[in-house]
């Protein structure tokens, strides 16, 4: 019933995504760039969906009746979860893994995230379309793109786990949320 409220909300929220994705990007130029730039590139896509997601939810608040209320949930929920949350969860786990296990990173994940960053935005990108156009089999096919790029990043975090294994709580937390991310995924 409060429609307004929702925009205005949303409003402030995308500001403030808007402002952090626009100092990611001005950092990119100045401080911020260095071998692990790819981690702000997860993070500026990441702000980017996030966008996308906001408009969406906004748009799904003003318009709450089938047949596009499940289309839009799901797309809402695509960009949020695999994008926003997804992606800087990813991003972030390049360098974090390796810090927690208190090791150097594996030669070549940084190569491994700079090519997962495009297969994940395709395969979120497919679940995006595929629900639009209500097609189930390719929502399946995108997050079976987005599984591949979550293997691209997590692969090289395994072998830096087999070079030194977790011991800690935090590092088998770690290494658990990435099994069940990628077991989710298949699952869903």
């Amino acid at each position: 019933a409060l429609w307004w409220l929702v925009v205005v909300g949303a409003l402030g929220i995308a500001v403030a995504v808007g402002w952090h994705v626009g100092s990611l990007i001005r950092g990119l130029r100045t401080g911020l760039a260095s071998r692990f730039s790819s981690t702000i590139w997860f993070y500026i896509a990441a702000g980017v969906l996030l966008l996308v997601g906001i408009t969406l939810g906004t748009w799904l608040a003003a318009h709450p009746g089938e047949p596009l209320h499940t289309r839009l949930q799901l797309a809402h929920v695509a960009v949020n979860l695999l994008g926003w949350i997804g992606l800087t969860v990813l991003g972030t786990v390049v360098t974090l893994g390796p810090t927690m296990l208190r090791t150097r990173i594996v030669e070549g994940a940084e190569r491994h995230s700079r090519q997962a960053l495009p297969v994940l935005l395709g395969g979120i990108t497919l679940v995006v379309a595929a629900a639009w156009a209500d097609v189930v089999l390719l929502v399946t096919a995108g997050l079976l793109l987005y599984a591949v790029g979550v293997v691209l990043v997590v692969g090289p975090l395994v072998r830096t786990a087999r070079r030194k294994p977790p011991v800690s709580f935090p590092t088998w937390s770690l290494a658990a949320g990435m099994v069940w991310l990628v077991g989710l995924l298949l699952v869903l």
